[in-house]
């Protein structure tokens, strides 16, 4: 609960901690909360891998790498609460995720690339 008092403080915009915020977890566990890339309808219907990239001010964070043989136009993910805590820290506005496809049918070059933001589903 830290981060939030450092977030009433003013340290974190409310933007990012929008959809974060939930119950402390408790001590050396792992927490995962699911988010989605909507990377447009770029990689729609490619035969690709999937390599997502948490960017903020020329700092990444390697999300995670998936092969799928019918990309969809958004792709969903975990994050665990230490990639959460990593976004917390290092976005200020807004993070977006960076999603790289390279694949046979991808493109004629063999690469996409889209960027879409990172949102948090509600459940």
């Amino acid at each position: 609960m830290q981060w939030a008092q450092r977030l009433a403080g003013g340290a974190i915009p409310a933007v990012i901690a929008l959809g974060l915020a939930g119950p402390a977890p408790a001590q050396n566990a792992v927490t995962v909360e699911e988010f989605v890339v909507d990377a447009g309808r770029a990689f729609d219907g490619k035969k690709v891998t999937i390599e997502g990239t948490l960017e903020n001010r020329g700092t990444y964070w390697q999300l995670f790498s998936i092969k799928r043989p019918n990309a969809p136009s958004y792709v969903r993910l975990n994050l665990t609460s230490e990639q959460i805590e990593w976004a917390r820290r290092n976005c200020r506005n807004s993070c977006t995720v960076r999603v790289r496809g390279t694949g046979k049918r991808a493109a004629p070059s063999g690469h996409l690339e889209a960027e879409g933001p990172l949102v948090k589903i509600d459940n």
